[in-house]
């Protein structure tokens, strides 16, 4: 391959044991008797609310990384396998991430940004088309992943044979490049068992919180809202899920629907009442596991400290 080829590397995700969300936003203080919210800010206005994160407003979100981070992260990982790849004469231009990029719509307790249902209904908004890749010939594959066809199953090396391959003199590390940016930015900081808790309260606090008695009677003042403006569901994941609403295109009715849906959580603060109940749900186990949580925390801010120094580093090449 010619040292001067310039093709576009593929970001890899390496990131499967976390999860990407939204920066934390302050959850806003709720001012009806159904349930509270209390936090050390003001109420805040509908347009900033809009594009808040439930998920990123609860307990659990201290052991999540923020959506920053996780870009962060993404960007070390490029340098590291750019790094790699040059080292053996490829020159490749990872993708570069644009922070000012609108966030995915956390849909935690359904469609809550008017905007969205105005424009796409309850379909997710449309995003620009993601760059044309360059086919990745078989030198490039071969540093990345240590062979030219990463999903063939492996094979036990002859001990007569030499196990790692060879590309313009220099032995390929084991794995390829893929593995390397591995083991610096991802593996010395996983801590399975506290990944795993962390997923079973977000899931447990989650389905306990949509069947709290308070929560239910939320639902049915959401419910006759609705009717008041033409639609009969009982609860707003009824009308998400819609059979009508579930092809490729946008129809008015859904949008109409939409709107309507996004009006009535607000009237009836479901959003705000939801985060209060489910945070209340979360915070006894938390405390059950405080010990392995803990432990995740920890790991996360050294694997930060390690995404800036990498990210240090290469500002300086």
């Amino acid at each position: 391959m010619n040292s001067g080829l310039r093709i576009l590397l593929p970001a890899l995700s390496l990131l499967g044991m976390t999860t990407c969300v939204p920066e934390p936003e302050s959850a806003s203080r709720e001012t009806r008797g159904t349930a509270s919210v209390t936090t050390d800010s003001p109420e805040t206005p509908p347009a900033t609310r809009e594009a808040s994160s439930p998920t990123f407003s609860l307990p659990l979100a201290k052991y999540s990384f923020t959506a920053t981070q996780h870009a962060r992260i993404q960007a070390a990982e490029n340098a590291l396998l750019n790094a790699c790849v040059r080292r053996f004469g490829i020159v490749a231009r990872a993708p570069v991430h644009d922070a000012s990029a609108p966030q995915p719509s956390d849909r935690r307790y359904g469609l809550v940004r008017l905007r969205e249902a105005e424009s796409d209904g309850y379909h997710l908004p449309t995003r620009n088309a993601p760059e044309k890749r360059t086919r990745i010939d078989d030198d490039l594959m071969l540093v990345l992943h240590g062979t030219t066809n990463p999903q063939a199953p492996a094979r036990t090396a002859t001990p007569s044979r030499p196990t790692l391959p060879v590309l313009h003199g220099r032995q390929i590390p084991k794995g390829g490049c893929t593995r390397e940016a591995n083991d610096r930015i991802h593996a010395p900081f996983a801590h399975p068992e506290g990944s795993e808790i962390a997923s079973l309260i977000n899931s447990r606090a989650n389905q306990e919180s949509s069947q709290d008695a308070r929560l239910r009677a939320v639902f049915t003042r959401w419910s006759s809202c609705m009717k008041s403006s033409g639609f009969s569901y009982a609860t707003p994941l009824e009308a998400m899920s819609d059979h009508r609403f579930l092809g490729p295109a946008v129809s008015s009715l859904e949008r109409r629907t939409a709107v309507a849906d996004v009006m009535c959580k607000e009237s009836v603060q479901l959003p705000r009442v939801w985060l209060s109940v489910e945070s209340e749900k979360q915070q006894p186990l938390i405390q059950k596991h405080r010990k392995s949580l803990d432990k995740l925390h920890l790991m996360h801010q050294r694997k930060m400290k390690a995404v800036d120094d990498i990210l240090a580093t290469a500002a300086v090449r």
